[in-house]
């Protein structure tokens, strides 16, 4: 018999670039090595696909006029997702599952689904989208939240958040005083109740998987701690030998960086990248000596924006992305709400740069002890002075850390983790086959 796995997630194909979704592909393509394993795949933005152990169906958008106002109207509270329950529903009835594995904001309507069904369904926890009333959990400069504590504490920083959005560069000063911002702080108090929905259908599911223990602490306020487990969801596949040799890089980009003395890289994301430190980034190029300069990846910034010491690049291939991190001094995370991981840290390190990270990457728990990664306050002279100290005193990432982190944090291993809990969870008795 086949094991048949539906997995549900917002986003899943190539052209998507963020972490969780490139890691949930590297978790897909190891399962479908397995003989007996059959997957369908439920996603927004991707093509529909079917061959002989894989289907990938679109969510389709909401179909009636009717719907459509629907979405319109509870988008803003951030419930929109749930307008898929019925497609996931039908999806189960059809596909008849013997597990569900999903991510993201459309975990949630899945849950609910598999509750009805009976079905046991594993829920990957990648960031506090859905665990924060504000979406982003932070709760002053630099500071995430430690936990949801109660409704008043909430609330509190939900009226704070406006002003905050407007310290870390998020909205221009005044914008706390505007009719919109107050729309927003009435949608966030809405969602506080919407979290808890979320945290009672966290609690019906079969198990929660996170990538560190950063997110296990925070979810054990609300969440069954029986129902939390660490195991590897964000998957590092391994370096070609191309890549290590970056034969591909050619032109005015290699004539251009070879030329910068002290090249810092920034990755952000395609959308407004506050909460991941891009506006503390160009601040920071303003505070470091003329020989400096950051390399910004991951979408294109208004020139006006941006200082001429940063150089810009959109989103790059892997080779070049790998070209980018190989020639970097540091790579620089500053994330201000919590990451659940944060797979840019483990890529920076297998390329042989060390890490300046703000303490709330969960990744920092499995290298604390190592003087490749710094982490530091979100504060620019901290930054600027744990910057000169690694300059002046580069550490070494020898062969045998970055084989460390590869067993850690393999694809295999991650299939494995996969495997077993699977196992542990299916009620039917189905031989998984290794090939």
């Amino acid at each position: 018999m086949s094991l048949k796995i539906l997995v549900t997630s917002d986003y899943f194909g190539k052209n998507i670039p963020g972490g969780a979704e490139k890691s949930l592909r590297i978790i897909i393509e190891g399962l479908l090595e397995i003989k007996n394993i059959s997957i369908k795949i439920l996603a927004r933005e991707v093509k529909k696909i079917k061959k002989k152990n894989l289907s990938i169906t679109p969510l389709e958008p909401i179909i009636s006029h009717l719907q459509n106002k629907v979405k319109k109207i509870i988008m803003p509270f951030g419930a929109d997702y749930f307008l898929y329950t019925l497609q996931i529903f039908r999806t189960i009835k059809k596909f008849k599952p013997h597990i569900i594995i999903t991510q993201r904001n459309v975990a949630f309507p899945t849950i609910f689904c598999a509750i009805k069904k009976q079905i046991p369904v594993i829920h990957i926890l990648r960031d506090p989208t859905n665990i924060c009333p504000k979406h982003v959990d932070i709760i002053k400069y630099g500071t995430a939240c430690p936990a949801l504590i109660n409704k008043k504490t909430c609330y509190k920083c939900i009226n704070y958040w406006r002003t905050l959005r407007v310290l870390i560069g998020d909205k221009p000063k005044g914008w706390e005083k505007s009719f919109k911002s107050v729309i927003y702080t009435i949608f966030y108090k809405f969602r506080y109740y919407l979290i808890r929905l979320n945290f009672m259908l966290m609690n019906r599911t079969s198990i929660n998987v996170v990538a560190s223990p950063l997110m296990q602490n925070f979810l054990s306020y609300f969440v069954n701690p029986e129902k939390i487990k660490i195991i590897n969801i964000t998957p590092i596949e391994k370096k070609k030998e191309y890549i290590l040799n970056f034969k591909k890089i050619k032109g005015n980009l290699m004539k251009q960086i070879e030329l910068i003395k002290n090249l810092l890289l920034f990755i952000t994301p395609t959308y407004k990248g506050y909460h991941k430190g891009e506006n503390f980034i160009k601040k920071l190029i303003k505070k470091l000596p003329e020989s400096y300069k950051i390399i910004i990846v991951g979408k294109k910034i208004d020139q006006n924006e941006i200082n001429e010491r940063i150089l810009n690049l959109d989103q790059v291939e892997l080779d070049y992305l790998y070209f980018l991190y190989h020639k970097s001094k540091i790579t620089l995370v500053p994330s201000f709400y919590s990451e659940a991981f944060g797979r840019i840290i483990i890529e920076s390190f297998i390329n042989k740069t060390p890490v300046i990270s703000s303490p709330n990457c969960g990744a920092n728990y499995f290298f604390k002890e190592k003087k490749f990664l710094k982490v530091v306050p979100l504060k620019l002279h901290l930054w600027k002075k744990a910057i000169k100290t690694i300059i002046e005193n580069p550490p070494k990432i020898d062969v045998k850390d970055i084989n460390l982190i590869y067993k850690h944090f393999s694809a295999d291993k991650s299939k494995k983790d996969f495997l077993n809990l699977i196992r542990s969870l299916i009620k039917e008795d189905i031989k998984i086959k290794q090939n």
